[in-house]
């Protein structure tokens, strides 16, 4: 069990690290997933949780999510 929390911690911090496109791929725009991803509309009402503005707050929220599941497994365990 210990392998796998380190494991799922290690994604999660590997994700962290803001990740450098290549000079060639550009942002995919609001216009874009509004015609793209217009059956989506639970895509489209996440799609600004991916954006440079909302990253740390993200992130927080799923470390805190991955935290509090590790202690729940943890808890069962003893």
């Amino acid at each position: 069990m210990a392998a796998t929390f380190f494991r799922e911690l290690g994604y999660e911090l590997v994700d962290a690290v803001p990740q450098v496109p290549p000079v060639s791929v550009e942002p995919v725009s609001n216009d874009v997933i509004a015609l793209q991803f217009s059956a989506s509309c639970s895509l489209r009402a996440l799609f600004f949780l991916f954006q440079p503005a909302h990253f740390q707050a993200t992130f927080e929220t799923g470390l805190e999510t991955l935290l509090r599941g590790i202690e729940r497994s943890r808890g069962r365990q003893d």
